[in-house]
């Protein structure tokens, strides 16, 4: 069985969604911290601007400021579609002057370094809040209770008694947050999310997936806020809102992606994203039943590996497909304008459209797998 968690599972724990995190910048007091207030705040409106408040969200954002903060030509080897599409909604003079003005290169990766901190914290408040910490165990205790049909359910004796969970399980997730680790520490249940420990160092290692095949598996194709990549290594740190390690030591670059079609197809062919891609591919190859909670699918490598996966299948050995989203039938209908017309049916086959977590969404769950 794989769990698939987009951004809708986390929302009911307190983190903004793609287009609720502009909502969280908009209100945000830090800005003027260690920037010039005037010019960083001007120059995200700016760029918001051009967008009307449907069209733009945090991977939009994200993406333009990514590509406006390359250095020389880097911008036009991989520029993105949303970037592409912000720059001819300016004048020329205008355009011109986001891909050359250094001092535009400066802000945007200042910008972009100061989101990604309010999405740390914003992460972190959700595992730190002893209210939120309940809210995660009794929800995915919730989840869990009604998917470990008594065939396929292993029992794991905590400190909090009897936990069931269903065997074989694999999360996979977009997520950058911890919440469902979080769940399986606090429940202690072993888990494998791809950290071993080297040389003193939490380190990922792609092949520790392989190691720990019996173990739940947590699949984060798009990276976390707590892995950061430095000479040649992902390590696993503690984000301290300075920037820097209990140690002293910078960080490096934030291990956060964000829809292949927004960041540009360059990612899929990055380690460890490339590998992780692979096993994803794998573990669907073989599971038969798929619960998918609170993802838009706006990732058209993931859609079209998962379409891909069923095409390739006769009809008796389809996959058990059940789609949580209060929003499921637009994101069936852009599965259908991007041809992926067997993954769309399989999801809108069992199609829950209520908020993950409800009681409404939990009665219908177990009907539909019953």
């Amino acid at each position: 069985m794989i769990v698939f968690l987009g951004a809708g599972a986390s929302n009911v724990f307190g983190i903004p969604t793609m287009p609720g995190f502009i909502n969280t910048f908009d209100r945000e007091k830090s800005w003027g911290q260690g920037f010039q207030h005037t010019h960083i705040r001007g120059f995200y409106n700016g760029i918001k601007s051009r967008f009307s408040e449907d069209e733009f969200d945090l991977e939009v954002l994200m993406t333009i400021l990514e590509d406006l903060a390359k250095k020389g030509k880097d911008l036009f080897k991989t520029v993105s579609p949303q970037t592409t599409d912000f720059l001819f909604r300016t004048s020329r003079k205008e355009a011109l002057r986001y891909i050359n003005n250094k001092g535009i290169k400066v802000l945007a990766e200042e910008l972009l370094t100061k989101l990604k901190q309010i999405i740390r914290k914003e992460c972190r408040n959700a595992v730190e809040r002893s209210k939120q910490v309940d809210n995660i165990l009794s929800k995915y205790d919730q989840l869990f209770k009604i998917l470990s049909d008594p065939r396929i359910v292993m029992e794991m004796v905590s400190g909090d008694g009897a936990v069931k969970y269903p065997s074989d399980l694999k999360i996979i997730t977009t997520n950058w947050d911890n919440c469902v680790e979080t769940y399986f520490n606090r429940r202690q249940i072993e888990f494998s999310n791809g950290i071993v420990l080297r040389r003193g160092e939490n380190v990922f290692d792609i092949n520790s997936f392989q190691d720990n095949e019996a173990l739940v598996g947590i699949f984060k194709l798009h990276g976390s806020v707590d892995l950061f990549s430095k000479a040649d290594k992902i390590r696993k740190l503690s984000a301290f809102p300075e920037g820097r390690t209990s140690f002293g030591e910078e960080f490096g670059d934030e291990v956060m992606r964000w829809p292949i079609e927004f960041g540009g197809y360059r990612r899929i062919m990055e380690s460890p994203y490339l590998d992780l891609f692979r096993l994803f591919r794998q573990r669907i190859e073989k599971d038969r039943i798929w619960i998918l909670i609170g993802s838009s699918f706006r990732d058209i490598s993931i859609c079209s590996t998962m379409n891909d996966v069923v095409r390739l299948k006769i009809q008796r050995n389809y996959p058990k497909v059940v789609f949580i989203n209060p929003s499921a039938q637009a994101v069936v209908k852009r599965l259908r304008e991007w041809d992926m017309i067997i993954l769309a049916d399989l999801m809108e086959k069992n199609m829950i459209e209520e908020r993950w977590g409800s009681d409404a969404c939990n009665t219908k769950l177990s009907n539909f797998l019953k």
